[in-house]
């Protein structure tokens, strides 16, 4: 059902996905040697919006401390799943490139160990502190949402 915590949590988190991003691209560069990194900033900012409707807009209107709670639950959900789903696209792009050899297990085991080697990459104080300062912020401003607008 759409309510305004909903629409306003997918909006914000999209956002702070999108920012957060913007902020990892020059680490990325600067750790895979200026690799393009495509529309990483997009793809991760439709799929944080996914995340703050189905995470943070249901909970909206819990209490003051619970929306530190899913603040922060909704940013570290959108940042594993953004890792997964930008892990998995490289493994595509590995396997077109026929990386794997015969077995499609390496495959398989190689978007985890790639979610691994981005992690590191995003574990960086400027970034952490975005994704998870953003998160309590927009956790206590969808709350306040949640209660101006039942």
């Amino acid at each position: 059902m759409l309510t305004a915590p909903k629409m306003i949590s997918a909006l914000l988190f999209g956002l702070l996905g999108f920012y957060a991003s913007q902020l990892i691209i020059p680490h990325f560069q600067e750790r895979f040697e200026g690799r393009d990194v495509g529309m990483l900033a997009e793809y991760n900012m439709f799929f944080c919006a996914i995340i703050g409707w189905n995470v943070a807009g249901p909970r909206a209107g819990e209490g003051w401390n619970a929306s530190i709670s899913y603040g922060l639950t909704t940013a570290v959900a959108m940042t594993i799943v953004s890792l997964f789903f930008q892990s998995f696209g490289e493994m595509i792009r590995k396997a077109l490139d026929r990386d794997y050899g015969d077995s499609p297990l390496d495959a398989i085991v190689d978007v985890f160990q790639l979610m691994i080697k981005f992690g590191e990459v995003i574990a960086k104080p400027d970034v952490l502190a975005t994704l998870f300062g953003g998160g309590i912020v927009l956790g206590l401003v969808i709350e306040w949402c949640g209660r101006r607008w039942r």
